[in-house]
């Protein structure tokens, strides 16, 4: 697999990935003919991803503002929901994390702009039915990676609330950037690694979950509700990502709020997993 940087004619620049190349070529990059016949993924060339972004940031001019991380938020939500609900067949990512989101800059007058794409698709499905049980293989990164898909019983449980679990981590990254491991904690639980604060899911009860592990986090309030809703540890409880793209619209927060409390009442329901 060989990457290259072309650009087309006047267009914007892209990245063409060659997967599979049936002759002998040496100037793909002055021409493209010299690779025919091949298969090749061709996609925009972007900056940077987000996992770069959050950690290593740049200097101030090019850093993420609130309002950048407000809309990246809002596309990341309204491209899962697309790929659940709007994409003919229905697609299931399956390895949701800021790495594999794509940022491309874009200044618009005064401001910097990042606009954000879900990238690397190397581990989706297509799927008909809700959940997907025909593998014995949990694909993804365990920190996003949703309970069910441990491969618990000798089967991985895929479905639309795996995305979503993989969704709601990575939004909690992108407002607030976990401290790296091995560096100094201040002792405040909003300043645990994240590896620490994803495996406090598997121990906590649902409303310590709330209390311990996103009331602490510096995070727009309606975005830890998303968040929250979106990793729950039971899957029947979770919200999907269809739902929160709908509450967004509607701006139905207070619903989410309501559904919070009733998900409060019930006894140890992150331990449940049907």
């Amino acid at each position: 697999t060989e990457i290259y940087t072309l650009s087309l004619h006047d267009a914007l620049p892209i990245c063409c990935t060659i997967i599979n190349v049936m002759n002998d070529f040496c100037n793909l990059p002055e021409t493209c003919e010299a690779a025919l016949p091949a298969t090749a993924i061709v996609f925009e060339l972007c900056d940077e991803d987000l996992h770069t972004k959050i950690y290593s940031p740049g200097p101030p001019h090019e850093q993420l503002t609130l309002k950048n991380k407000i809309s990246i938020a809002k596309e990341l939500i309204s491209t899962v929901a697309y790929l659940h609900e709007g994409h003919d067949p229905k697609i299931l990512h399956r390895d949701i994390k800021p790495s594999n989101v794509f940022l491309k800059r874009m200044v618009e007058g005064l401001y910097l702009r990042w606009i954000s794409i879900l990238g690397d698709f190397g581990e989706s499905k297509d799927f008909e039915h809700e959940i997907m049980t025909n593998t014995k293989t949990s694909v993804g990164t365990f920190l996003y990676m949703a309970p069910e898909v441990h491969g618990r019983h000798g089967k991985a449980r895929y479905s639309q609330g795996a995305d979503a679990f993989g969704l709601g981590v990575t939004l909690v990254e992108l407002f607030h950037r976990f401290r790296k491991m091995g560096s100094t904690t201040t002792g405040e639980d909003c300043d645990w690694g994240l590896p620490n604060w994803r495996y406090a899911f598997e121990e906590l009860s649902g409303r310590d979950v709330w209390d311990k592990c996103f009331q602490p986090l510096d995070i727009p309030n309606d975005f830890k509700l998303y968040s929250w809703a979106l990793t729950l540890y039971s899957r029947d409880m979770r919200c999907n990502v269809s739902q929160i793209a709908k509450i967004l619209e509607s701006n139905d927060l207070p619903g989410l709020e309501k559904y919070r409390e009733t998900v409060f009442k019930l006894d140890d329901y992150e331990k449940i997993i049907k």
